[in-house]
């Protein structure tokens, strides 16, 4: 079952776009910036915007490992997920 809030099935040449709509809980200090954004392992063809959106069309078929990261000045998040691209 995925559990990811990215899509993890795309067909090949298909354009996708995703955003990280899910809270970061932090530990009760004071956040003065705003989050960062960060991904590795997108499959060709696909970014990430410092907003935290991904974009691009698909290029690569197979699966990809993908870890997309979160982080304000106390908390760093990440998930890891296989990305299909058929």
């Amino acid at each position: 079952m995925n559990t990811s809030p990215f899509p993890t099935e795309t067909t090949d040449g298909a354009s996708v776009a995703a955003v990280d709509g899910r809270a970061v809980e932090g530990t009760g200090e004071a956040v003065t910036a705003g989050p960062t954004y960060s991904a590795a392992g997108l499959p060709s063809g696909l970014s990430m915007d410092a907003e935290g959106v991904i974009s691009g069309t698909v290029t690569s078929l197979g699966t990809h490992t993908v870890t997309i990261t979160t982080a304000t000045s106390s908390v760093v998040r990440s998930v890891t997920f296989d990305w299909i691209v058929m």
